[in-house]
Order: C-alpha cells, then structure tokens, then sequence
C-alpha cells in the first residue's frame, strides 16, 4: 500500500472542515444573510466562517490534481479513469442506498425524487463533487495530453485566459460566462500543470503565494461588511452580501485554494495512522452530512443557528458542530470501511474454493 504525505491529508481534513462548517450556515433553516439587518459581530463572523467552503472545494481537489499531473505518461489513460470512477461509484452507491433505506425506515422525508436520486445518484448528480469529478476524470488524460503539448508561453496564455474569462468576469454581479464547478476543476488542473512545468515553489514565491490568500480573502471579507451595512437600505444587497466568496471559480476562491494548498506542500508532517484515518474519511463525511434528507435533519431540525446568533458563544459553537459533524461522519465511514472489507474477505475465500473446485 502507497504511503500517504501526510501533508496532503491535513489539507483534505481542512478542506473539509470548511465544506461541514459552511453547509451549517448556508443550509441552516435560519438564513444569516437576510434574517438579521445590518451587521453585528456574530452575524459576521459566522458569514466569514461559513462561507469558506467553496476554497474548501478547491482544496480537495488540488490534492488530486497534484497527484494526477504527476502520473507518468503511460499511466494516464482511460483505462485508469474507469478504474477511479468505480472505487468513487461504489463508495457512493453504498452512502446512496444505505441513508436511503435508513430514512426511509425512520420516515426521514425521503420523497419521490430524492427516491429516484438515491437509485442515480451519480446521473442525478444527488451530490455535485462526484459527479463533476467523474466527469473530469474521464475527460483527464485527454486534457492532460493537451496540456503537455502547449509550450510554456502558450501554457501561461491559456491559463490567463481561461482565469479572465471563467473566473475574473463573474467578479461582474450576475456576470456568467459559463463559468462552472467543472470549468473551475480544468483550470484549477491547467495552473497546477503550470505551477510544476516553470517549478514555482511556495519557499521562492513566498510572497506571491501568501498574497494569493491575504489579499483576495481581506478584500471578500470587506466585501461582506459593506453590503451587509448596505442591506440595512438594500435588501438585495444583504441577500447577495456574500456574493464574491461564493463559488469555485470566483477569484477569492481560486486564488486563496492555490495559496493555501502550496503553503500545504511545505508542511513537514510525520506520517501517522490518526491523520490518515481522519483523512480518509472526509469523502464519507461529505456524502453523510450532504445527502438531502440528512442535511435537513442536522440543519432545519437539530443545529438552528436561530438558538444561538444573539449567544457570546455562538462562534464556539458553529466550530463545535462543526467538529461533532466531522467526527459523526469518520465513524460511520470507518463502519463503511468495515462492512467492505468483511465483504471483500468472504469474496475472496468464495473464489479460492471456486478455484480448487470445493
């Protein structure tokens, strides 16, 4: 078995510690942005907090990209494509028909199209990261190949441009270019390529990569402030308040994933079976908290911000729920991981009597 860089696994716990906490607040029965007028330090602080999982997003797909731009030529295929979309699918599968069958035993509002989105939930995309990571999956090693054949000036071009036109422009309200969870996977992917063809580091752009994530984050942080004292007038104003943080592609996003994740590169982390443990489980705890009957269990019924907005405590709180979510979710992935290998266990001595002919 391949040794994990430990490294690389703190930044998908981080990165998914971001998505639970954001999905608290932006899919909590209480609407923080609209529901309190104008500003107080807790309406800010959890607007800050809850909205950074969109840099949590790119995160966790920066590890993969990273890993798969290094793939020897020979290894990046369809072939391997396939192989990934099974191991993702069956995982999937498992949350899918699992939490589907629990709901619906315990009446857990499981309606007809969440039924149907249980049977399909890849084709429906029921969770969009899976299916939009499968399909870049797919279209990789074509993508990768192209990339390989651009010179370096091209490579740079083609990076300006498709950040310009996916990822500057929307800085424009409402502006939309056919920009997408998908397009911002490309070129999250194009500025790796290029990253490790011209051997940009964090330790000789230092100052480059930790203005990447300062500048833009200040700047969308202020950004919430002044519409939010502009809501107090405008009521579209506190609605769209959290506007430029929200989205893969935006800016803030991209550009503060990519300096966060080349300050993660240079982390020194030892190796341990904790971290790795955490670190697996973060594509189950996505699937667990995110399935939609669950996510109005934990966020219209149970974790009402409501309760707690006007408290000292309430930041406390969001990064405690936040924890006990992340943690709910590590158990009941490592029970998944349990059920698969009693399952590939009984497979396996199925075909070695199959083969001696017992």
């Amino acid at each position: 078995m391949k040794k994990k860089e430990a490294n690389f696994q703190l930044v998908k716990m981080i990165a998914m510690l971001m998505i639970v906490s954001h999905h608290i607040v932006s899919k909590n029965a209480f609407n923080i942005d609209t529901e309190i007028v104008g500003i107080t330090v807790n309406k800010i602080a959890l607007q800050v907090m809850g909205n950074n999982a969109f840099i949590g997003n790119n995160l966790f797909f920066l590890v993969s990209a990273w890993f798969l731009s290094s793939k020897r030529e020979e290894t990046v295929n369809t072939q391997y494509s396939i192989r990934s979309c099974f191991r993702i699918e069956r995982t999937v599968l498992f949350y899918s028909y699992a939490m589907c069958v629990i709901m619906l035993i315990f009446r857990g509002g499981v309606s007809k199209s969440i039924l149907l989105q249980s049977v399909f939930p890849v084709t429906t995309g029921m969770w969009w990261y899976p299916t939009t990571y499968m399909i870049f999956l797919m279209i990789w090693p074509f993508y990768h190949q192209a990339l390989l054949r651009f010179s370096d000036e091209d490579l740079k071009k083609y990076v300006l441009i498709a950040f310009f036109i996916w990822s500057i422009s929307t800085l424009i309200p409402f502006a939309n270019a056919g920009s997408s969870a998908l397009i911002a996977f490309l070129m999250l992917y194009a500025i790796v390529m290029l990253i490790k063809r011209l051997t940009i580091s964090f330790q000789n752009h230092k100052k480059l990569y930790c203005s990447f994530i300062v500048i833009p984050y200040m700047l969308a942080v202020l950004s919430i402030i002044a519409l939010d004292l502009l809501g107090a007038r405008i009521a579209a104003a506190e609605q769209y308040s959290c506007y430029f943080m929200r989205g893969n592609y935006r800016p803030v996003s991209m550009m503060v994933s990519i300096g966060l994740f080349m300050w993660g590169t240079t982390w020194k982390v030892k190796a341990n079976k904790m971290i790795d443990w955490l670190a697996d489980a973060t594509f189950g705890i996505y699937l667990f908290h995110m399935y939609p009957p669950v996510m109005k269990i934990l966020f219209e019924r149970i974790f009402l911000i409501q309760d707690v907005i006007d408290k000292p405590y309430a930041v406390l709180w969001l990064v405690v729920i936040t924890m006990v979510i992340f943690l709910l979710g590590v158990l009941i992935d490592t029970l998944r991981k349990a059920l698969f290998d009693v399952c590939n266990l009984l497979l396996s001595r199925i075909h070695v009597r199959n083969s001696q002919g017992i």
